[in-house]
This record gives C-alpha cells, sequence and structure tokens, in this order.
C-alpha cells in the first residue's frame, strides 16, 4: 500500500474517512458527505483525515482511489465518550432545540478537547504552507481554534451539518465558551440548516467565504 505524501494544499477533516474496511481491502463507504466531497478532494489531489471506523491498531496513512488518507486512531473508550458521549449525548440535543435532556460528564468533555486536538494535529502534520482546511460537523467543532492557534498560515473552514443553536440553548453547556470558538476562528463557516441564517449571523458574525475548488 503505498505511503501518503507528507504534505497537502488542500484537506478535508471529518469523524470518519470515506472508506470502510472490507475483510483485506478497503471499499468506499456509502453516504452523502463521501459522494459530495470525494470529488472535491480527488480533484485537488488532498488528504482526507478521519477515523477509520475500527477500534484497531493505528493505521498508517495510505492512498485511495486519488485521494490521501489520514486515519485518527480511537479506542474503544474514546469513541463512547467523545463520539457517543460528548458529541451525541450533549451537542446533538443542544443543537436541536433540546429535543431530548443532555446529560454533562466531565470525563466526556475532556475526551471531546483530547480528540480534537489529536485531529487537529493530523491536520498539522498534513498540510502545506497556506492549505486549505475544510472541517465538517460538531464532533470536531473545537478543531478549527486549535489549527488556527498552531498554523495560523493555513486557510479554514468550518461546516455543521446540523443548525448552529440559539445562545439560550448552547450557552447552557459546560465549556460552551470554548466549544463557540469553532465561530471565531475559521476563515469561513456556515451551517445546512435555513434556520442558522439568524442564529448563526448572530454567534460568527460576517465571515468572508473561501473559493472552494470547482471540479474540472
Amino acid at each position: 500500500m503505498a505511503e501518503t505524501n507528507p504534505e497537502h494544499s488542500f484537506i478535508v477533516v471529518a469523524n470518519r474517512l470515506p472508506v470502510d474496511r472490507c475483510e483485506d481491502t478497503w471499499q468506499t463507504a456509502p453516504g452523502g458527505l463521501v459522494s459530495a466531497l470525494a470529488p472535491i478532494v480527488k480533484a485537488e489531489r488532498g488528504a482526507w483525515i478521519g477515523w477509520a471506523g475500527a477500534f484497531v491498531e493505528a493505521v498508517a496513512p495510505f492512498e485511495f482511489d486519488q485521494m490521501s488518507l489520514v486515519p485518527v486512531p480511537l479506542s474503544h473508550a474514546e469513541h463512547r465518550d467523545y463520539y457517543e458521549g460528548f458529541s451525541n449525548g450533549v451537542l446533538w440535543p443542544l443543537y436541536h432545540d433540546l429535543i431530548v435532556t443532555p446529560q454533562y460528564h466531565r470525563t466526556w468533555w475532556r475526551a471531546y478537547r483530547a480528540i480534537n486536538f489529536r485531529f487537529a494535529q493530523a491536520v498539522v502534520r498534513t498540510a502545506a504552507f497556506g492549505a486549505t482546511i475544510w472541517v465538517h460537523d460538531y464532533h470536531l467543532q473545537l478543531v478549527p481554534h486549535m489549527i488556527r492557534l498552531l498554523r495560523p498560515d493555513v486557510r479554514i473552514g468550518f461546516f455543521n451539518h446540523i443548525p448552529f443553536p440559539p445562545s439560550s440553548c448552547s450557552d447552557s453547556c459546560p465549556g460552551a465558551e470554548k466549544s463557540s470558538k469553532v465561530c471565531s476562528e475559521p476563515t469561513s463557516s456556515a451551517s445546512s440548516a435555513a434556520r442558522t441564517r439568524r442564529t448563526s449571523g448572530r454567534r460568527c458574525g460576517n465571515l468572508p467565504l473561501i473559493p472552494m475548488p470547482r471540479l474540472p
């Protein structure tokens, strides 16, 4: 398996890599995010950073279908606290107007910060000078701020695939001031829901858009 180029000018960062492990081979993962972004990463000869989807030993970066894939390892306990815990037990209900009562645990918050920093470190190691970094979704909401502290040269975009919450909901979350830093650090920040034209506009301000790559 060929090793990936250590530096890239365009990088997508998401919770999962765009592949699934099937016995001894990798196959393209299903889903809208992969369908939408994989062609751009290929066209830019870029990299995709994410979890490989299995609780196994660290997997070295590798090439797949004209993309450089950079796995971020997670243990079962880390996935439980960072993903199932803080991401889906706290942020998900907060971002959906408290449809269920969020649960708050210090271990979840610590894991969320630690894993976000692990993703940010992977970006720092992979990004060329002046690279464009496109971070996706609430699982990685601290990553833009962490990257900015380590790499002021890069351009950072953040896209949230669920609505940004009104401050009346999000401010009730322990660590809300830290987690909301996502809005102050990227070059561009956006969300998929129309409602966020009200909420994200107040919380993020008018941020210039990154000119994203065009497909050939």
